[in-house]
């Protein structure tokens, strides 16, 4: 329910309305066209998305997450073609992996220590 709500956010609107020039289609029902931030073509609407320059998250930190789903500046919206918009996501879910993984490994390197710490360090 609140990503639906982001979708009637001003500044999400002003940052579309700051992408798009009428459309040089030869189709008559395109009224405009937007420009993808990441490979600077044009594109018909159903063709670009609204993204989030800084990530929203996860639900983990509830505040944190409705502030970056919510802000204030249009500036934080970046109009992206589905394209380039997936490979945001892909790129951005490999960070978060990599770095849960790499949080768990420490964890049990961490517990390794400890284990052979507290057995004097025998094998």
């Amino acid at each position: 329910m609140l990503r639906r709500g982001s979708f009637r956010w001003l500044p999400r609107k002003k940052a579309l309305e700051a992408s798009r020039r009428p459309s040089e289609s030869t189709n008559a029902r395109l009224k405009w066209e937007f420009v993808c931030a990441a490979c600077h073509q044009w594109w018909p609407q159903k063709m670009v998305m609204v993204d989030h320059v800084i990530p929203c998250g996860s639900l983990d930190n509830l505040n944190l997450f409705v502030e970056r789903l919510y802000p204030e500046d249009p500036n934080a919206f970046q109009v992206l073609c589905k394209d380039c918009h997936q490979k945001k996501t892909n790129h951005e879910r490999k960070i978060k992996y990599e770095s849960k993984t790499k949080k768990t490994r420490e964890a049990a390197l961490g517990a390794i220590r400890k284990t052979d710490a507290t057995h004097g360090g025998a094998n």
